[in-house]
């Protein structure tokens, strides 16, 4: 039995983000799992994902742009826990306002939390 968890918010400066994690409910595995990131941001030219999952690489992730400022990727991440933040044109580290948990990264921003 298959199912998707989906979380969606709004932010500050019209952003706005979805998460969400395809999951096998029955089967324990050690397969990668999908996971679509999604951040609305119609002002930035470019998004990317950085995280624990590609050693805080700002560069190595870029989301696509789609309609109306959507952005957006699918990852294939391992199971467990994961921190993440998204980087807009560059330079601006955003946390996603749609992750229902998040950690202090050290630097004075919150990471966001993604429970695979």
């Amino acid at each position: 039995m298959a199912a998707a968890f989906t979380l969606a918010a709004a932010a500050s400066l019209g952003w706005a983000t979805s998460v969400s994690v395809g999951t096998d409910l029955l089967a324990e595995n050690s397969e990668p799992v999908p996971v679509r990131l999604m951040l609305r941001a119609p002002d930035a030219t470019s998004v990317a994902v950085t995280g624990s999952f590609n050693e805080w690489d700002p560069e190595n992730l870029e989301l696509t742009r789609g309609e109306d400022g959507l952005f957006y990727i699918v990852v294939l991440l391992p199971r467990g826990r994961h921190e993440y933040m998204f980087v807009v044109d560059g330079s601006e580290w955003v946390t996603d306002p749609a992750a229902p948990l998040n950690s202090d990264d050290d630097f004075g921003r919150p990471n966001a939390i993604l429970d695979v």
